[in-house]
C-alpha cells in the first residue's frame, strides 16, 4: 500500500481541526513558554486535559441515560 503524499489535495483535513489547534496555540501563547520542552509539557497537559474532559462528559450522558 502506497501511502506517500504527492499532493496538497491528498492531504484530508476533518473541519474540527481548525478548532482544535487554535485552542491549543492559545494555551501556548498564554503560558510563554522559554524552551522546548515546556512546549512539550504544556501540550501534553492541554490534550490530557481534553482526553478528561471528554471522558467525563461520556460518562456524564450514561450516568443521565441511565436514570
Amino acid at each position: 500500500m502506497d501511502t506517500r503524499i504527492f499532493q496538497a489535495e491528498q492531504i484530508v483535513i476533518r473541519p474540527e481541526m481548525a478548532g482544535i489547534l487554535k485552542e491549543w496555540s492559545k494555551a501556548i501563547i498564554r503560558q510563554q513558554p522559554s524552551n522546548i520542552a515546556d512546549i512539550h509539557r504544556i501540550s501534553y497537559e492541554h490534550f490530557a486535559k481534553k482526553v478528561d474532559d471528554r471522558e467525563d462528559n461520556a460518562a456524564n450522558s450514561d450516568i443521565v441515560r441511565n436514570s
